[in-house]
């Protein structure tokens, strides 16, 4: 008898959908760190019309890394709901430690990635695996950096003091975050536009 988790399981492990997940993370991870500028994440943060925003963005840069992505835009209208949704719940919950928040949020990303790739698992990326996955361990420093930046805010508020060294700090690194990501942005629109040519 075969259960549901050696169904998804077995799914999950077929190399077009490892490589199809990755795509998919690799979308979130530009645009959930690079792309979050400070006015899209204060916008975001006050406007419900901020976090539609950010979800389009997320939807755009999906679909510049999807092979035929207009055929799978009802691919792209779940990504697209469901990041509003997880990210319309964590701004409204009250986390005592951020952390959490982001561990949290960044779960509940990963969990609507996994099922995207495995509902349609015909769904192809257009960069090959020798510079998909590299890609992907790049795009996890921005995500990293701001990691450090929500650890050190933790750390300020549990200590009960505030530095402007470290708001400093915290500023240069949320900085460093989107500067870095800035060559994974770039090269998701050069290789759309030369995929398309």
């Amino acid at each position: 008898m075969t259960t549901f988790a050696s169904t998804l399981g077995a799914r999950i492990t077929a190399p077009g959908v490892t490589n199809l997940l990755a795509t998919l993370f690799l979308g979130h991870l530009i645009a959930d760190f690079p792309l979050q500028v400070n006015w899209v994440y204060r916008l975001k943060s006050r406007y419900w019309w901020g976090v539609v925003l950010h979800a389009a963005i997320h939807c755009v840069i999906t679909a510049m890394l999807l092979e035929r992505p207009l055929a799978y835009w009802p691919v792209l209208v779940v990504l697209g709901l469901a990041h509003f949704a997880t990210d319309w719940v964590k701004l409204r919950v009250d986390f005592k430690v951020q952390c959490h928040g982001f561990v949290l949020d960044q779960i509940a990303h990963a969990v609507a990635l996994l099922l995207l790739a495995t509902w349609q698992p015909e769904m192809m990326g257009v960069l090959a695996p020798r510079v998909l996955y590299p890609a992907v361990g790049y795009a996890l420093v921005p995500a990293l950096l701001i990691f450090v930046c929500i650890l050190a805010t933790d750390l300020e508020q549990i200590a009960f003091c505030s530095s402007s060294s470290l708001e400093s700090v915290i500023v240069k690194l949320i900085a460093l975050s989107q500067v870095t990501g800035l060559p994974l942005v770039i090269g998701a629109v050069v290789v759309r536009f030369g995929v398309l040519c």
